[in-house]
């Protein structure tokens, strides 16, 4: 882990919470409950019927595994569902039954619609930037960000 670290160190900028603490004013933390979307909540549903008889079963030792797995996919699908595998494709094609394809913002209006999260920060994020704010995102999956970053890159 220390050689691919060093090896990373001088191409990759990593900050730990810790250290970006440090420098940021006191943590103002609301929690707001965001709702699933129904394409959330139907990859919800998908994941808990595909894993029905592991997760009926119990934490026995063998199923561990699985159950930590079916933890993770249900993690991604709270988070944004493009996180699953497969599920971008098949979001944007149901997407395009009902919208027009050939739209400027028909690919970032897909992915914040296809989550609770993403719907919530498209609304405050403008309102954050008009009153002065700053906005800072913590997420344990680099993936999140990297959808975050495809959204505000849309959004310029």
């Amino acid at each position: 882990v220390q050689k691919l670290q060093a090896i990373l160190k001088p191409m990759m900028l990593r900050r730990l919470k810790e250290d970006v603490e440090k420098k940021l004013a006191p943590k103002q933390e609301t929690i707001i409950e965001v709702e699933l979307t129904n394409i959330q909540k139907k990859y919800y549903r998908a994941i808990l019927e595909k894993n029905f008889a592991f997760l009926s079963k119990g934490a026995g030792q063998a199923n561990v595994p699985n159950l930590v797995n079916t933890m993770m996919e249900l993690r991604k699908c709270c988070n944004h569902p493009y996180l699953i595998k497969g599920a971008e494709e098949k979001i944007l094609g149901e997407f395009r039954e009902t919208h027009n394809p050939m739209a400027l913002d028909f690919y970032l209006q897909a992915m914040i619609q296809s989550a609770g999260k993403l719907v919530l920060i498209d609304k405050l994020l403008p309102k954050m930037k008009a009153g002065g704010h700053k906005v800072l995102i913590f997420s344990q999956m680099v993936r999140c960000l990297d959808i975050l970053e495809d959204y505000l890159m849309h959004k310029r």
